[in-house]
């Protein structure tokens, strides 16, 4: 594979997390329906943890609340859905580029 393939999708997680102050686990089990973009905010409902995702956080409020997304995150996110064929409503937002599947935390 490309080493570069994954340069796009990266770029975008941190620019995400420097932003919006989600933990890692939340940006990489994000998914298309919870971004909001009406409201401009990241629902958070669910985190990738042990590669799976988990309902559980480090409290009820974590794993059930909303993130308000700056203008430049939002248009970033609105350019990345139209680049990635991972872009159903089910489809994780920083999925692998190729694979689809969530990026591997390291």
């Amino acid at each position: 594979m490309d080493r570069d393939a994954l340069r796009p999708v990266l770029r975008l997680v941190i620019l995400a997390a420097a932003t919006s102050g989600l933990r890692q686990s939340e940006l990489l089990g994000l998914r298309w329906k919870r971004v909001d973009w009406r409201a401009q905010r990241i629902r958070v409902r669910k985190a990738w943890v042990r590669h799976e995702h988990s309902g559980e956080g480090k409290s009820d409020l974590s794993t059930r609340r909303s993130v308000p997304m700056t203008d430049r995150l939002a248009a970033e996110l609105k350019r990345w859905r139209l680049r990635t064929v991972f872009s159903d409503e089910d489809g994780l937002v920083f999925a692998h580029p190729v694979l689809g599947v969530p990026l591997d935390r390291t």
